[in-house]
């Protein structure tokens, strides 16, 4: 069977990333699994594979989707052996408990994440 196309999932170790990187995969998409931490991706990208419901052996992208240079060569080097990114979902995001009274730097940090690293995916 031939791949429904390339996806690329942020925030793929947890809650809706989890979801829908695995759904992707078994509904027979390629799928890159993006996050921070490298023992979180490897255990979603087993938890596909145990399931035998994937088509495709799922891609491990370990990044920090802040870190917007770098993660532009990372998906370019995904886009030249894969193939054009049909799927985008951005679902990284961070939450800091009593966001309302945090510091200013983890403010910056939270706006980071959830908002100006959008622009660093190439969507706008």
């Amino acid at each position: 069977m031939e791949s429904k196309g390339l996806a690329i999932v942020t925030g793929a170790t947890r809650g809706i990333g989890f979801s829908i990187s695995k759904g992707l995969a078994e509904d027979g998409y390629r799928v890159v699994l993006l996050a921070r931490d490298i023992d979180a991706l490897n255990k979603v990208r087993d938890i596909i594979i145990a399931s035998k419901q994937y088509k495709y052996e799922p891609i491990i992208l370990q990044a920090d989707i802040t870190h917007s240079s770098e993660l532009d060569l990372k998906i370019k080097e995904i886009a030249n052996q894969y193939g054009s990114i049909d799927i985008l979902v951005n679902s990284a995001a961070m939450y800091i408990e009593g966001s309302i009274q945090c510091s200013v730097d983890d403010y910056r940090k939270i706006m980071e994440t959830n908002v100006i690293a959008q622009f660093g995916m190439g969507l706008c």
